[in-house]
C-alpha cells in the first residue's frame, strides 16, 4: 500500500489542489516501510491526480479537499481520508491503527 500526504514541514498541508509536495509511505502490513517526499508535478487537482497515480498510490491522507478532487480520486480508486489536521508521520501511525477519523471539515469551500 502507498499512502500519500500533502506535506508542509512536518505536517498535511490543508489544500489538496495546491500542495507543492507529497510524502509517500509504503506501507507493508501494518508497518511504514520507507518514506520519501516528491515534488508535486503541477497544480490543480487534475494534475496532482495525475502524480498520485503515477506514484501507485493506493490512500490519501490530507485536509482540505474540494469535491471535484474528491470524485477524481474515487474515480483513480484511490481511499480518501479527509479533514484531517496532525503531523504527517501521526495520522499514518493512525491510520494504520485504525485510529484515523476523517474530520467533518473535509470539503473545501473555495470550489
Amino acid at each position: 500500500m502507498i499512502v500519500a500526504v500533502p506535506y508542509d514541514a512536518g505536517h498535511i498541508f490543508q489544500h489538496f489542489g495546491k500542495a507543492k509536495e507529497f510524502k509517500f509511505y509504503t506501507i507493508q502490513g501494518s508497518h511504514i516501510i520507507s518514506s520519501q517526499i516528491s515534488a508535486t508535478a503541477g497544480a490543480g487537482h487534475g494534475a496532482v491526480i495525475a502524480f498520485l497515480q503515477a506514484h501507485g498510490t493506493t490512500e490519501v491522507i490530507c485536509g482540505g479537499i474540494g469535491a471535484g478532487a474528491q470524485q477524481g480520486l474515487q474515480a483513480a480508486h484511490i481511499a480518501l481520508h479527509a479533514g484531517i489536521t496532525m503531523a504527517a508521520d501521526e495520522a499514518v501511525t493512525a491510520l494504520l491503527q485504525g485510529k484515523l477519523t476523517d474530520g467533518i471539515a473535509s470539503c473545501c469551500d473555495t470550489h
